[in-house]
């Protein structure tokens, strides 16, 4: 599990008022997307049907529509999965697209973007920087140029082991929900019987 600091995000730079769109509004998306109308950013969103936008995006379209929307972006966070059609999607051209000076996050899938043409537009000043999640390849071979720029990120690909929930790979929110609420009248009960109180003469199921 290998990462790399470095200082994508110029701290002089404010979030209030910046553009962020969303690439896939999905569980992740939505988090994403929730996080950033809280520090008031404008947020925009695709996913791949056509439906109202929640509370906080302000703009939702569909997939068809990424292009025309990159330009708009100060942040681009890609959520979409790996299909046929998204392979590849973020290519030079793509690149090109975005808004100079904007950054891109990846925690989606290395192979929607094109490496290449990533490296590229982080040497030229196009983007400036990007935050990395997944990579491709994956892991990155020592030597690779994103390894040395001061301003990648690299996570190792690991967010979905919650170490401070405790919830395992891949479990469910609502089971990871019970499983807390179970664990706090564990806890709750315990409390109670070394304080000396006497047990629950019956059970209670929660239900929610």
């Amino acid at each position: 599990m290998l990462a790399k600091c470095g200082n994508p995000v110029n701290s002089a730079s404010a979030r209030s008022g910046r553009t962020m769109l969303v690439g896939g509004l999905g569980g992740s998306g939505r988090e994403g997307a929730r996080r950033a109308h809280g520090f008031d950013m404008e947020v925009l969103a695709t996913r791949r049907r056509r439906a109202d936008p929640p509370a906080y995006v302000d703009r939702l379209g569909t997939a068809d529509e990424l292009d025309e929307m990159l330009p708009f972006a100060d942040v681009v966070v890609l959520c979409v999965p790996l299909t046929d059609e998204t392979e590849g999607m973020i290519d030079a051209d793509a690149l090109a697209a975005m808004k100079s000076g904007s950054y891109l996050v990846i925690i989606a899938r290395g192979r929607v973007v094109d490496t290449e043409a990533l490296v590229a537009s982080l040497r030229s000043g196009q983007l400036a920087g990007a935050c990395l999640d997944v990579t491709e390849p994956e892991p990155l071979p020592p030597g690779h140029p994103l390894w040395d720029m001061p301003n990648v990120v690299i996570t190792p690909h690991v967010a979905s082991r919650a170490a401070l929930t405790g919830a395992p790979r891949g479990e469910p929110a609502p089971l990871r929900r019970g499983r807390a609420s179970a664990q706090r009248g564990r806890q709750g009960r315990g409390v109670l019987l070394r304080a000396g109180s006497s047990p629950p003469t019956s059970r209670h199921h929660d239900h929610r």
